[in-house]
């Protein structure tokens, strides 16, 4: 049940989570101890990370060719260790996480810090999303986006 209700919620950040997760079955949990065994486990486990072949296919071509950048809603500690598992850290001029922005995806601050970062205006940059929430914040952030959602069953 616990993974029927995170799979349904897929792509948000932690405490976005965690915040949905006490309001769905009225908790308070200690937040700090929470994240850290989430994220002690996930680092554990992640020589199972999928990498979207598509994608990463497609990233690993451009490199060189176009800037791109990472613009995530997880944390560093968690988005550098999954993109050096994935042999993918070396790809991208920028790697924007919740940490440098502070809020989580559908707000638009992570493409446009990309986009900053980059030095390409927002409306130039083509984001690829797996996430309904990363899909309204590339459109909030004025970017044509790629949804890639059916693309990873």
């Amino acid at each position: 049940m616990a993974r029927d209700w995170y799979r349904a919620r897929a792509g948000l950040s932690e405490h976005v989570l965690l915040d949905a997760f006490e309001r769905d079955h009225g908790l308070r949990l200690d937040r700090q101890a929470v994240v850290a065994r989430m994220r002690a486990a996930y680092l554990a486990s992640i020589t199972r990370v999928k990498v979207h072949e598509g994608v990463a296919r497609l990233a690993r071509s451009n490199q060189g060719r176009v800037p791109m950048a990472v613009a995530s809603g997880g944390p560093r500690a968690i988005v550098m260790p999954t993109l050096r598992a994935c042999g993918l850290d070396t790809l991208f001029e920028a790697i924007v996480t919740l940490d440098d922005v502070g809020r989580a995806k559908p707000d638009p601050a992570l493409f446009l810090e990309a986009a900053r970062r980059l030095n390409v205006p927002p409306e130039l940059c083509l984001a690829f999303e797996d996430s309904e929430q990363g899909l309204r914040a590339a459109r909030s952030a004025g970017m044509p986006v790629v949804d890639v959602q059916d693309l990873l069953e």
